[in-house]
């Protein structure tokens, strides 16, 4: 009986020790490199895994203690966009792999790969501020950049999604009548200004200013009657 029972044991432990080196089979991603880097965005790349079903990647400021994580990266991607970065800044990536679809059977994270994103080849304009603002329009007023060949103005109701566009605004002008708004609204508004007329060499945007248009007052009524002799 005691044989038999230390039989099981070892068929017991060795299955254990089996199923652990199956788990320990998730390897993690190597290769890892990043592409495409610009003032706003990077391409992470990576070899893919046969054993995979899927990846996730983390990223971050270096100097900072928080990461960004891309979850259930499908198994035959073998690379990824990060978005929305800063300009001049470096930043560090890893990804795992995930062996299957529960998430259970994960690898270490991978070898960390570094990059800085791009400086902007144009400085950004500054002392941004309104005037003459009335129920529909208003005048935006900005300091002039050294360098500048145009500026690009960009304004919008504060909380909407989408921008309008002004386009090709002269390097000597320092101010810009934003027109077609609303009364009683309020609205953001910045500006980027560009060092070449191929609008490649861009500086980043402005710090965002806002303000409030004024109400609609109608003129008084007051016809002028005029009689003939």
């Amino acid at each position: 009986m005691y044989i038999c029972g230390m039989k099981k044991l070892f068929i017991i432990c060795l299955f254990l020790f089996v199923y652990k080196a199956s788990i320990s089979q998730c390897l993690a991603p190597t290769n890892s490199n990043t592409t495409n880097i610009t003032m706003s965005s990077a391409t992470v790349n990576w070899s893919i895994v046969s054993s995979a079903d899927h990846y996730r990647i983390r990223y971050k400021e270096i100097a900072l203690s928080n990461w960004t994580n891309f979850n259930n990266i499908p198994v035959l991607q073998t690379s990824r966009n990060l978005p929305n970065l800063q300009p001049g800044t470096q930043y560090i990536w890893q990804i795992m792999t995930y062996c299957d679809s529960l998430g259970t059977n994960s690898s270490s994270w991978s070898a960390a790969d570094t990059f800085v994103t791009l400086s902007p080849l144009c400085p950004t304009p500054t002392g941004l501020f309104v005037t003459n603002i009335t129920h529909d329009e208003a005048i935006a007023n900005w300091t002039a950049v050294a360098g500048a060949h145009h500026y690009r103005i960009r304004k919008r109701e504060l909380g909407s999604a989408n921008w309008g566009n002004l386009v090709n605004i002269d390097s000597t002008a320092t101010t810009r009548l934003l027109p077609l708004l609303q009364p009683l609204t309020t609205y953001e508004w910045k500006i980027e200004a560009y060092c070449d007329s191929s609008s490649q060499s861009n500086s980043i945007w402005s710090i965002i200013d806002t303000f409030t248009t004024t109400a609609f007052i109608p003129s008084a009524f007051n016809p002028q009657l005029f009689f003939g002799m």
